[in-house]
């Protein structure tokens, strides 16, 4: 063969030329070419996965939170209200085991504490009482400042308790009418002996007084609604059930002037 530098002729089978030194032999760039190709492949980067980031998962957990907690701030709320509105029916229910007992009796005997008038000149003004435990809060009603609840106490003549009333002020709040409804209660398909709590479910109304009379329990609603001539009716619904939670009868009435306890 002839040598590709020299261009001497040499032995067919010659590794390096005799006369100027060149390497003869053949380089397997098949091979280095695989390898390069394979390192090229492998240095190729991965691509990005489409995870969410801390970040955004950070603000999602912390937004819950921040609804989780105002939520039972505002079921804490709730609950301290109806508390402090339990507290007085409860007192009144505890007054009421005292019924044709002396007056004396109720005050040795409970913690409870029973004033001779009412720190509200509204109260003394417009109700008539004997005794009187009271709300520290207050709540204005048609201009007019009330405890939020009361609990009167009325003696007979033998200065014994007769009667016991519990009086929710706030149901006052937006007006002497009481709540609103779309239209005039009728209890009429209630029978006596019924149970009270489907009665007060189809009333759906908070009571503006609860009076013990020592045998029956009255319970009294102050609503209005527009009649057929557009005006506001305001109404009285008194509800009267047993000791027991039975269902008694009722009586319904048209109110044109401001309530009267």
């Amino acid at each position: 063969m002839i040598c590709p530098r020299c261009k001497c002729e040499i032995a067919d089978d010659s590794k390096v030329c005799e006369f100027c030194g060149k390497n003869l032999e053949k380089k397997k760039f098949s091979s280095i070419f695989k390898n390069r190709k394979t390192d090229k492949k492998q240095n190729i980067p991965k691509p990005l996965e489409n995870k969410p980031g801390a970040d955004s998962g950070t603000i999602v957990k912390v937004i819950i939170a921040l609804l989780v907690t105002a939520l039972i701030f505002i079921l804490a709320i709730i609950i301290i209200i109806n508390l402090n509105k339990d507290n007085g029916l409860n007192y009144a229910k505890s007054l009421s085991e005292y019924i044709n007992a002396p007056i004396l009796s109720a005050r040795n005997e409970t913690d409870i504490y029973i004033a001779d008038e009412s720190a509200y000149d509204s109260v003394n003004q417009m109700i008539r009482f004997n005794y009187i435990v009271e709300s520290e809060k207050d709540v204005e009603a048609d201009g007019v400042t009330y405890p939020e609840w009361a609990v009167l106490i009325r003696l007979n003549d033998n200065d014994e308790i007769a009667n016991v009333t519990y009086v929710d002020f706030t149901v006052m709040k937006k007006s002497y009418k009481g709540e609103k409804t779309k239209e005039e209660i009728n209890l009429d398909k209630f029978e006596a002996g019924e149970k009270f709590r489907k009665v007060r479910a189809a009333v759906d109304l908070d009571p503006f007084t609860v009076s013990f009379n020592g045998s029956t329990i009255t319970y009294n609603y102050c609503y209005y609604f527009k009649n057929n001539y557009n005006n506001e009716q305001a109404m009285s619904l008194s509800v009267v059930i047993t000791e027991s939670d039975e269902y008694c009868y009722s009586t319904s009435q048209k109110v044109f002037e401001p309530w009267i306890i």
